[in-house]
């Protein structure tokens, strides 16, 4: 039998795709990847030397990516999102020849005048080149149904943590559960950080006697904003490798995004078992955040919202905090790189088996 032969367009790669992956070659499939390279490239590409690597920038057309295939031949195409026209076109010439075509999805159903008129037009072109609509969660599938897919070609899990990486650094509760929230990502206006310290704060001053604290990790544009108080600690841009100390320093992560698509951030600290608090306006946590279960949600907009989300955790016992991690990493747990290698390698079986039918 023939091994799988997958063909992935993307943007830039990252590391959770990088993990998912490496799934699909422990699956014995051989994996080619059209991407714009970015600073993680170089890397990847040492790692993962059996991949076929085309670079997006110096190919123009489907003649282009067939030469840099050198005779290979995809059995399934992944693109993640349909922007890319070149994607779409790459999609359609292989699905003429029998290939499974797959699009990935982040965009949150929100019934905006923008997502309206791509229902309108998908219908055109859309569903006519991707055999499956691959959605990040319910938010996700809901807009891919809107856009024309029938309910059998739609699946969910677009998105996986790095299920390994992120487990190897679980929460190890020896003693004291930390009393200190963590944030790690962009300072960016969408990350709604300035409400999230003063809702803290807030919280602080609701509660003199609790010592929490919370440390903030990344860099971005809204440094020189960031909120200096005794008890917020700003650290910068960390590694990946330098995150597992400050993670097992760690009591609870923070996301108060107005506006996140989906949010791997949240499957990766559910997975290291930690409690969540986070914005409602975060699509991963319809996946992985159960209220009052493993976290608490609050409205990114009401710093007094922001600030009960805190006090429900400083409130609460070191063995309660234990139970929530706990259960954090049994909802992470949902979805694994080794799924995500699976759903996308069945989605081609299914769909031979109905044309079969």
């Amino acid at each position: 039998m023939f091994p799988r032969r997958i063909l992935i367009s993307v943007y830039h790669i990252s590391g959770y795709l990088m993990a998912e992956v490496a799934s699909l070659i422990d699956c014995g499939a051989e994996v080619a990847i059209i991407e714009y390279p970015c600073g993680f490239s170089r890397v990847a590409h040492q790692s993962f030397m059996t991949i076929k690597w085309i670079d997006r920038a110096t190919v123009r057309n489907v003649k282009g990516v067939l030469e840099s295939l050198n005779g290979w031949s995809p059995d399934t195409i992944l693109c993640c999102g349909w922007d890319d026209k070149l994607a779409r076109k790459v999609a359609k010439y292989f699905r003429r020849r029998g290939a499974t075509t797959v699009v990935g999805v982040d965009n949150p159903w929100e019934r905006s005048l923008r997502q309206i008129a791509h229902c309108i037009i998908s219908r055109f072109y859309l569903t006519h080149i991707f055999d499956f609509g691959w959605g990040a969660g319910a938010p996700q599938t809901r807009y891919l149904r809107f856009l024309g897919f029938s309910k059998d070609r739609i699946k969910k899990g677009f998105y996986a943590a790095d299920t390994e990486k992120f487990l190897s650094l679980t929460h190890e509760n020896k003693g004291p559960w930390p009393h200190s929230f963590i944030y790690v990502g962009r300072y960016a206006a969408e990350k709604n950080m300035r409400r999230m310290e003063r809702g803290f704060l807030k919280a602080l001053k609701s509660m003199p006697e609790s010592d929490w604290k919370l440390c903030c990790i990344g860099d971005g544009e809204l440094w020189e904003e960031r909120t200096i108080h005794p008890c917020i600690k700003h650290l910068g841009y960390k590694l990946p490798s330098e995150l597992q100390d400050f993670v097992r320093e760690s009591g609870c992560f923070v996301l108060a995004s107005t506006n996140e698509h989906w949010g791997v951030v949240v499957h990766e600290f559910a997975l290291m078992g930690l409690p969540l608090i986070c914005s409602r306006r975060v699509m991963s946590v319809t996946d992985f955040l159960l209220e009052g279960e493993n976290g608490f949600l609050f409205n990114p907009y009401d710093e007094d919202d922001i600030a009960e989300a805190f006090c429900a955790i400083m409130r609460m016992q070191d063995d309660a905090l234990s139970r929530m991690g706990r259960k954090s990493r049994e909802l992470g747990m949902r979805l694994t790189t080794n799924d995500w290698a699976e759903r996308l390698l069945l989605m081609r079986t299914e769909l031979l088996a109905h044309e079969s039918c």
